[in-house]
């Protein structure tokens, strides 16, 4: 996944980072996505909208 490849070369150059992820009550599996992410890296956060 890019993300992870994303997360690993920002912790070998040394930067502090944060990704945030916003769903906008998408009725694709998006949400599951962003929750597993963030559930693997503490970096990842998410917000979760009802609507767009």
């Amino acid at each position: 996944m890019r993300v992870s490849v994303m997360s690993t070369r920002l912790t070998e150059m040394g930067v502090s980072y944060e990704l945030i992820f916003a769903d906008d009550g998408s009725s694709d599996n998006s949400l599951e996505i962003i929750k597993s992410l963030a559930a693997e890296n503490k970096e990842v956060k998410f917000l979760s909208l009802s609507r767009n």
